[in-house]
């Protein structure tokens, strides 16, 4: 069984075991147990494997912006409230930026915690395969970490450090405790399954095998 794909490594099991009986010219008995190489994939694609890691730290970050306990400052919640009346009017400028996307409608002013507004900017972050850069790329919604709603880059980047600051799986996503539970199922998947699967089909092979030979050696002796 061949491949082409960088990123699987061929191991091999006895299989294809067989026990054949055979006479020679003597008339004496022989038996012959052969085996056969059968090719096992076990494969290493990062963007495969790490997927479920990708997603956990999607899902650390989401959960972690839900539980930021500060409030936001007066002059923030003083826009959430007029945002809400706005979107509660049906503004055009409130439905876009509230609506829409695959989240749909979500008010604001749902909660006066930091970063938690109408909960889009948590419910919205996405996760997506970046096979160019063998990993995976984590999307949070345009329109809530837009620079261009703030008065200058150096506001903006003040914002992101703030938010950085109070989600620890911002700061160290590989140290939360369902991301490294993450890595070590795909470790297992990687090594164990693999491993587990081979030895699990060489035993029922040398159990025919041993089976095969009683069935000749009692053949034999009658």
């Amino acid at each position: 069984m061949g491949t082409k794909s960088e990123h699987v490594v061929i191991l091999n099991d006895l299989s294809g075991t067989t026990v054949e009986q055979r006479e020679r010219k003597s008339g004496k008995q022989h038996v012959t147990i052969s085996f056969k190489s059968e090719p096992i994939a076990v494969h290493l694609d990062p963007v495969a494997l790490g997927r479920p890691v990708a997603v956990a730290i999607r899902d650390a970050i989401s959960e972690g912006i839900k539980r930021i306990g500060e409030a936001a400052s007066e002059s923030t919640l003083y826009k959430r409230a007029l945002a809400s009346s706005a979107f509660t009017r049906g503004a055009a400028w409130a439905q876009r930026k509230y609506s829409g996307g695959r989240i749909g409608p979500k008010a604001p002013n749902q909660t006066e915690k930091a970063f938690n507004d109408s909960g889009r900017l948590a419910d919205g972050i996405t996760v997506n395969p970046n096979p160019k850069e063998g990993g995976f790329t984590l999307n949070a919604p345009v329109n809530r970490l837009d620079p261009s709603g703030f008065s200058s880059m150096a506001a903006f980047n003040r914002m992101v450090e703030r938010l950085i600051s109070l989600v620890p799986a911002l700061r160290a996503p590989l140290d939360e405790p369902s991301v490294k539970e993450a890595i070590e199922r795909t470790w297992v998947d990687m090594h164990v399954k693999a491993a587990m699967s081979a030895a699990d089909k060489q035993s029922q092979l040398v159990g025919k095998m041993v089976l095969e030979i009683l069935r000749l050696g009692k053949t034999l002796l009658t």
